[in-house]
């Protein structure tokens, strides 16, 4: 017997395959996810996860170059909240309802932000060059953007929902 979370994701899917998008259900999110594989859509199709693992590895990059002296201050802080990017957005994903997964996205937007933080400490610190600082830098604004455009579609598919209970 299929419990009612089953089946109500079940729906889903089905719903999303009659409307032509296997991973969405929705055309528009075409520019949220990589392209269509065929393969069982996962947390790792998206971009914004996609953005914050490229972001997270030029993070330890810059952390393995740090000196000895903040192996455990900088480094550690700068390791830790390089991983929470990636992992509040797969955890969200994780999750049933939009609320829960629109959480742990702005969760993953304030990690960048306290990367940043840390890489401008690194910067003022003469640690890390300009250019190291620019690429990041860099990546971090792509990463905010990919994850906003996330967040407002979750919103968007929570005010949907929330429409349909009505």
């Amino acid at each position: 017997m299929e419990s009612r979370t089953q089946k109500i994701t079940k729906e889903r899917g089905q719903k999303a395959v009659k409307r032509g998008n296997k991973k969405h259900g929705n055309k528009r999110a075409g520019n949220l996810v990589e392209k269509d594989t065929g393969k069982n859509h996962h947390f790792r199709d998206l971009k914004c996860w996609q953005k914050g693992r490229e972001l997270k590895i030029k993070l330890y990059q810059i952390a393995k170059s740090l000196p000895e002296n903040e192996k455990y201050g900088l480094v550690s802080q700068i390791r830790r909240a390089a991983v929470s990017i990636t992992a509040n957005i797969a955890e969200g994903y994780g999750r049933f309802h939009y609320k829960e997964n629109i959480q742990y996205c702005r969760q993953s937007r304030a990690s960048v932000y306290e990367c940043e933080d840390h890489l401008i400490t690194c910067f003022d610190e003469n640690y890390i060059d300009q250019q190291s600082y620019d690429e990041a830098i860099s990546l971090m604004i792509e990463t905010r953007k990919v994850t906003d455009g996330y967040i407002r579609y979750l919103e968007k598919q929570l005010h949907k929902s929330d429409k349909r209970k009505k």
